[in-house]
């Protein structure tokens, strides 16, 4: 189930937005597909299951916007949907997910507190939660 959320600055109105945890599964070839939500979107996704969960999460470090970002990735595919969001699943690296351009691991995703705008420096992102599918 994702979530999706809107961030803004109580300040310069500079505004962005994140989602996720959205599910992946990876092809006969090992490339990332969307698997779907509520139900697999295709036979293939249903039948190979889960493999992880991508997000689209924001870098304040770089101030950029990172799309299809692996969250984690499970070390066997999940078929179970109760086990999936039960969290029955062994990452495949413990490490968190990083910015590609600085490494940061301090992505956001969700709304956070205290986060000081880095395009004015004045005022704070607040986040709300806009919508859930």
């Amino acid at each position: 189930m994702a979530s999706f959320y809107r961030h803004k600055c109580n300040h310069c109105g500079y505004e962005f937005q994140t989602s996720g945890p959205h599910e992946f599964y990876r092809d006969r070839e090992g490339k990332i597909k969307p698997y779907g939500h509520p139900v697999p979107l295709s036979k293939e996704a249903e039948e190979i299951g889960v493999c992880g969960f991508l997000g689209d999460v924001y870098c304040p470090n770089c101030d950029i916007f990172i799309q299809d970002i692996i969250l984690v990735e499970f070390t066997q595919p999940v078929k179970n949907s109760l086990k999936l969001w039960a969290g029955d699943w062994t990452p495949k690296d413990p490490k968190p997910a990083s910015c590609p351009r600085c490494g940061n691991t301090n992505l956001i995703l969700e709304p956070v507190e205290g986060l000081k705008c880095p395009r004015c420096k004045k005022g704070y992102i607040e986040g709300f939660l806009e919508a859930m599918s």
